[in-house]
């Protein structure tokens, strides 16, 4: 059965991108939190962890996705999460609320930079590891879906990079469930490193009735770090 493929973001995306609004499926939330326990060693990335949102014409939350600070007031996330945007909010895990201003962003990669002000002093910066991970190597993506904000989640790498048509230029494949709002996200492996951020989730068709509904597969897709790092001229 063909599958489909959509990004996790905020309602800013583009209309194949489907948006994560403020008021998410339950159902979907539900899904994505239930996780394997997640090893002690990870825990203090999550201080690096940001909630970006955008604002609407009538000053409410329009939509919002996840990122990560990688130092200096910089906060990598999706391409789709700022798309259309000049500013966002940028909210930390211990309840700080940012302004932050789009640098750039890239649709070809769907990876956006974000610059924060005044970075939280209670943020902690990540590293940004260069190489790509392993097939099988243990992973762990972390952001706010749905209205589950900063949760991790647990996986592995389950397919090498490749170029997804029509979507993106270079991602890698890991089999954890990603839902709305998660774009963004870093992915961290076992030391606490950001090797990639999420981007998307594979869809699959199931009939009902006489038409057919979208249910996520559990396997979502990331831009690895090596093609982030190329992105910043770090490599």
């Amino acid at each position: 059965m063909r599958t489909m493929m959509r990004a996790l973001a905020g309602a800013t995306a583009i209309i194949a991108l489907t948006a994560c609004s403020p008021k998410p499926d339950t159902e979907l939330v539900t899904a994505s939190v239930a996780a394997t326990p997640v090893v002690i060693d990870i825990i203090p990335a999550m201080s690096s962890v940001m909630r970006l949102s955008s604002v609407g014409e009538d000053g409410k939350e329009a939509g919002h996705g996840s990122g990560v600070t990688i130092g200096k007031g910089l906060v990598l996330t999706a391409g789709h999460v700022t798309f259309g945007k000049d500013t966002m909010k940028v909210k930390t895990e211990k309840g700080a609320t940012l302004e932050g201003i789009v640098l750039w962003s890239n649709p070809k990669y769907d990876v956006s930079l974000v610059k924060v002000g005044m970075p939280d002093p209670a943020a902690t910066s990540a590293v940004l590891n260069c190489i790509a991970p392993k097939i099988g190597d243990k992973i762990y993506a972390s952001g706010s879906p749905g209205v589950a904000d900063f949760v991790m989640l647990s996986g592995t790498v389950a397919g090498g990079a490749r170029k997804s048509e029509g979507m993106w230029e270079n991602v890698m494949i890991a089999d954890l469930s990603a839902s709305g709002g998660l774009s963004g996200g870093p992915v961290f492996n076992k030391a606490g490193e950001v090797v990639g951020i999420v981007v998307g989730g594979m869809l699959a068709p199931i009939r009902r009735q006489n038409d057919y509904d979208l249910s996520q597969t559990g396997i979502s897709y990331f831009v690895p770090g090596s093609t982030i790092c190329e992105m910043l001229a770090r490599v």
